[in-house]
């Protein structure tokens, strides 16, 4: 037999890989590519939704307001000297007309004075919803042998924009006397509408509920005359940790339309809605080809005689089986054979029925029930049926060759 020709002719019939252009996977990226500008392009309009958003709420959302000054309590000198404590020295109650923004207890009305009595105060506030918030300081040391003073308090949490009516109360709970620095609220209020006829009022609507003094030696902490709302800079403030509630309701929040929070939790959404579809493309694999036979057998059955030359493997891509008696082959369809070959990424694969035996003329020394064939290899089966595989484009590597408990000679 002339092996060039059958080569030649075999090499001429092998089918190749081809690589070239792929609709599928041009029309698989583009999408992708598509999707990713739609993502991008939607957050950049969730972005600039946000911002404009944040920028039109900043400047129409709230209505505008001025800084007021509101004397809660005016300085309360030391009083005679007593051996019980007083209890309630001063009480007075307010109604504010309070706006958004920073509210402040302090003993100055410039925002900075320390607040100072001896010995307790509390401010109790009921909000326009009917709710009740409180703030309190025992100003005592733990030994309650000295006063000390604490910086201006952030009380904001305790409003609501709108009508609030203010308690404060001082308390003596210790002997021998009792005093105080004045208290002064700061806040914002709205600005009163303007008419063509302005009436100016010289102090803050307050109601007084009731007001204790016992000696003529505090005549003077009597409620004085405020005068017309100030003006003052922002103060620096210490904020307040916890303030008590009466009733443990949140503090409630305006009813404005939640524009910041829609344009954040639509961008999250779009986001992740995006980067889901592009995982799940970018993990889509390409359909790779098939394994196929490729080359040609020599069979040859020394018990018979009879043999089978040149078959070339292209005609079965799928597998090829081996059976005897008469010699024959046929595609690999089912389980009953003396020996097959199957398509592999490694290449051919031999497989021998149960209770066959294998020699090799290559020097591979492990004992396995498939093997992957090698160009010019020739195979002994149960030392009846010779196979001799050609194949032009196998590698000259050694294949992987797991090992399946086959009885190698």
């Amino acid at each position: 037999m002339n092996w060039s020709d059958v080569l030649a002719s075999e090499v001429q019939a092998m089918p190749s890989r081809r690589y070239g252009f792929s609709l599928t996977r041009t029309v698989r990226g583009c999408a992708s590519c598509l999707l990713l500008v739609i993502v991008v392009v939607l957050l950049l309009i969730c972005l600039l939704g946000f911002l404009t958003s944040q920028f039109i709420k900043s400047a129409h959302s709230a209505p505008p307001t001025e800084q007021r000054v509101l004397q809660l309590a005016p300085r309360i000198a030391s009083a005679a000297r007593r051996n019980e404590p007083f209890g309630i020295f001063y009480r007075e109650t307010f109604t504010v007309n309070v706006g958004e923004g920073l509210v402040l207890l302090t003993s100055l009305s410039n925002g900075r004075g320390a607040l100072n009595t001896d010995d307790f105060a509390q401010l109790d506030v009921t909000r326009p919803d009917g709710t009740t918030r409180s703030w309190s300081r025992d100003f005592r040391n733990t030994n309650h042998t000295e006063i000390l003073s604490v910086p201006a308090q952030d009380v904001s949490a305790l409003f609501l924009p709108g009508q609030n009516q203010v308690t404060l109360t001082l308390r003596d709970l210790t002997p021998f006397t009792y005093w105080s620095e004045p208290y002064y609220l700061i806040f914002d209020a709205p600005e009163p509408t303007v008419t063509s006829t302005i009436t100016q009022t010289s102090t803050p609507s307050a109601t007084v509920t009731t007001y204790i003094a016992a000696q003529a030696t505090i005549a003077a902490a009597t409620r004085t005359q405020t005068p017309s709302p100030t003006f003052v800079p922002s103060p620096t403030a210490t904020p307040i940790a916890n303030p008590t509630a009466s009733n443990n309701e949140p503090r409630t929040q305006s009813n404005a339309f939640p524009s910041t929070e829609f344009f954040v939790i639509g961008a999250v959404s779009i986001s992740l809605v995006g980067l889901v579809v592009i995982v799940l493309l970018s993990k889509r694999r390409v359909q790779q080809p098939q394994p196929q036979l490729v080359g040609w057998l020599d069979l040859f059955d020394r018990q018979t005689r009879e043999a089978q030359r040149a078959i070339s493997l292209a005609n079965y891509t799928q597998g090829i089986a081996i059976l005897l008696d008469p010699l024959r082959v046929q595609p690999l369809t089912e389980n009953s054979f003396v020996a097959a070959l199957r398509p592999t990424e490694n290449g051919a694969e031999l497989v021998v029925s149960a209770g066959q035996t294998v020699q090799s003329n290559s020097q591979r020394g492990v004992d396995e029930e498939k093997i992957v064939l090698r160009d010019g290899e020739q195979v002994d089966i149960s030392g009846r049926l010779t196979l001799d595989y050609r194949n032009p484009l196998a590698s000259s590597n050694p294949s992987a060759l797991p090992a399946l408990g086959f009885n190698l000679e």
